[in-house]
């Protein structure tokens, strides 16, 4: 089983955990009763390893830490992707667009650090996991 489903985008943090770490919480519980030999894998974000930095990333860390309780004796893997990016992505057009208009934006502090993947790559790691 792979749990893919999340809020990048919430007007509180009520909702961020409501989406995030609960839906994420009830799937596992779900399949831990229903198909207790089946893998899991988590699929959560690099923002996890920072929490405080958003309500997204903490939303996505209190998700890492309930599956893994509800899991404790079951197959589990959390992946932590970073910015996943592709076609249908609107999030990420804009910056794709201005690229591909010779404009190189600046995100962040000149030595802030960014990472994307692919979709495509990402399906892959989660299916290999």
């Amino acid at each position: 089983m792979i749990h893919n489903a999340g809020l990048v985008r919430a007007p509180s943090f009520k909702q961020f955990l409501a989406v995030n770490r609960d839906g994420a919480l009830r799937i596992a519980e779900t399949v831990a009763t229903t198909a207790p030999d089946a893998g899991f894998v988590l699929v959560s974000s690099l923002a996890a390893t920072r929490p405080t930095i958003s309500g997204y990333a903490a939303s996505k860390a209190a998700a890492e830490i309930a599956v893994t309780e509800a899991l404790a004796n079951h197959r589990l893997s959390i992946l932590r992707p970073p910015a996943i990016y592709g076609p249908f992505d609107a999030a990420t057009k804009p910056l794709f667009d201005a690229m591909r208009w010779g404009v190189a934006p600046v995100l962040g502090a000149a030595n802030a650090k960014f990472a994307m993947i692919y979709v495509d790559d990402a399906a892959r790691a989660a299916l290999a996991a």
